[in-house]
């Protein structure tokens, strides 16, 4: 007598195939006495009478299946860690309304659009973005396209003024011009617009004490009647700031006595 299932031959009167371990039931025509059926069967009593090498291959298999189990969990906590560590990095890089200026002496937090690394420049040097020097309490900070940020630290009103030199070889500079050096007003702005409903946006080249201002240095071409503001043709504007304590907002006094800046160099646009 033969398996059904694998064809191995059957020892007479056994109920289990000794080489795949299906019951011989339907081999001994007992299909439907029902005690030993492949649907009666236990799991346990079936596996008895596998052949060690499949019962190996079974474990195997559940083994693999387990450690792809424990595997995708793994991908799922490292995916879900990436994920909030990136949604973190986006928000606490978002730009904010403030930077610092930080020089040895001290760091003074000032309003800005953007965040930018701050370094103070030496006397005669360029003024790359996110350098800056400091006047009287006034720090002069570049953001580049000829836009300055000024925070008066002081509790003394300022007017701030550029002006553009030529610098000659033996050290000597001599005055070529003062150009706009203008931003606008928003704390005033501000302040009408919530009183009347509108306002007009004005420039001014005051500084408040405690407050700061975003400026714009505008040079233009005057012609060929007047000096070159690059005088020397290096490709930079030699440039000095003046520092005008003022008595009100209201009007604008100036001496000789005023404090000015060193010499600084701009790349001309």
């Amino acid at each position: 007598m033969y398996c059904q299932h694998c064809g191995a031959e059957l020892q007479e009167g056994a109920k289990f195939c000794s080489n795949c371990g299906n019951s011989t039931a339907a081999t001994n025509g007992e299909a439907n006495k029902g005690e030993y059926t492949l649907e009666t069967v236990s799991s346990q009593e079936l596996n008895k009478h596998r052949p060690k090498s499949e019962m190996s291959s079974l474990k195997l298999a559940q083994k693999q299946k387990a450690k792809e189990g424990r595997g995708f969990l793994v991908f799922l906590i490292i995916a879900s860690v990436v994920l909030v560590i990136a949604v973190l990095a986006i928000y606490f890089n978002q730009d904010d309304d403030t930077a610092v200026i930080s020089s040895p002496e001290e760091q003074t937090t000032v309003a800005q659009t953007t965040q930018i690394q701050w370094h103070k420049i030496p006397a005669k040097e360029v003024f790359d973005v996110g350098g800056y020097i400091e006047c009287e309490g006034v720090k002069i900070g570049y953001k580049g396209n000829n836009t300055f940020f000024i925070d008066n630290t002081t509790d003394t009103i300022y007017g701030i003024q550029c002006s553009v030199y030529g610098i000659k070889k033996d050290g000597t500079a001599e005055w070529i011009g003062t150009p706009s050096f203008t931003g606008v007003d928003k704390a005033t702005y501000d302040k009408e617009k919530a009183e009347n409903g509108w306002a007009i946006e004005k420039t001014t080249n005051i500084v408040r004490p405690h407050e700061s201002l975003e400026m714009t240095l505008a040079i233009y071409d005057l012609g060929s009647d007047f000096p070159a503001w690059d005088i020397d043709g290096d490709g930079y504007y030699d440039i000095s700031f003046t520092i005008r304590p003022q008595e009100d907002e209201d009007h604008w006094s100036f001496s000789s006595d005023d404090p000015q800046t060193d010499y600084y160099k701009l790349r001309a646009e």
